[in-house]
């Protein structure tokens, strides 16, 4: 299993305002002991694919996706959702990744859910996403994620009955909403593409699934924690995964903001350590 992280679990949310320049990112991300990378948001790493390449090789990281963000809800729709995936996905298969992974941005997120008119035009957009990835040989995947359209588990579950597409699971938000995401991936089956690690902090989900906070409030109060201190069984999850025959990408994402008590490195380092024991 080849371990990897992300640009946002250095902060890198966006490219203009990233807090760290991305051959930094690289040598932190190589330093920690992690064999793989997602691009991050279009711009941070390098645009041309030689460069990247080349930037990857010196620090023998392999380029597992990226993740898009796109306001279902918002202006531009399906066709402005296909011209950046054209865009980020011709530089992934350049550089030898093979999927690419799309979330809502919570444009006129709603807690109870779309409506129905709304949530057709969001399988619309996906439908239309979905070709547009296969034509560049990549596997497109969904990420639920608090605060917006695709949400929890059960917009999760409405969204594989109805669609043939594939998911991203984050165990972190899947979780936050008191689902098992280890049970959830023999339900998701072979719809299963790509895995998001993170875990979560059982006040804050209780709080949340109680409504006693909104979920950018969550968010907001730090509710995904180090992967070693949450309420997801991660070496359960790990161990119920290798029996699934699940051959995607593992990407440790822990989305670090300023008000983390420790290093975004230092914390790579210790989920990675984390991992490394619980695969012993």
């Amino acid at each position: 299993m080849r371990l990897s992280n992300a640009p946002v679990s250095w902060g890198v949310f966006h490219a203009e305002t990233a807090p760290l320049g991305w051959e930094s990112y690289l040598a932190e991300l190589a330093g920690a002991g992690y064999a793989g990378t997602e691009l991050g948001p279009y711009g941070f790493m390098p645009e041309e694919p030689d460069r990247l390449a080349a930037a990857l090789a010196r620090h023998r990281l392999g380029l597992e996706g990226a993740v898009h963000v796109h306001d279902f809800l918002g202006p531009g729709g399906a066709e402005a959702l296909c011209a950046a995936l054209r865009r980020t996905g011709a530089l992934l298969a350049a550089c030898g990744a093979s999927h690419v992974v799309v979330m809502d941005g919570g444009a006129g997120y709603r807690p109870g859910g779309p409506e129905p008119e709304a949530w057709q035009a969001i399988l619309e957009q996906l439908r239309a996403a979905d070709d547009s990835a296969r034509a560049l040989g990549l596997t497109l995947s969904v990420h639920p994620h608090l605060a917006t359209a695709i949400e929890r588990p059960r917009e999760v579950r409405r969204l594989l009955d109805e669609t043939g597409l594939s998911l991203c699971l984050d165990t972190g938000h899947h979780a936050a909403w008191g689902d098992d995401p280890a049970a959830f991936l023999e339900e998701a089956g072979d719809r299963l593409a790509y895995l998001h690690l993170k875990n979560v902090d059982p006040g804050l989900a209780a709080d949340l699934q109680a409504g006693r906070i909104d979920p950018r409030g969550a968010m907001d109060r730090g509710i995904f924690c180090p992967l070693a201190e949450g309420a997801v069984d991660i070496p359960g999850l790990l161990q119920r995964l290798a029996g699934t025959g699940f051959a995607g990408p593992v990407v440790v994402e822990q989305d670090w903001t300023e008000t983390a008590t420790e290093p975004p490195a230092a914390l790579a380092r210790r989920n990675l350590d984390y991992l490394k024991g619980t695969l012993e």
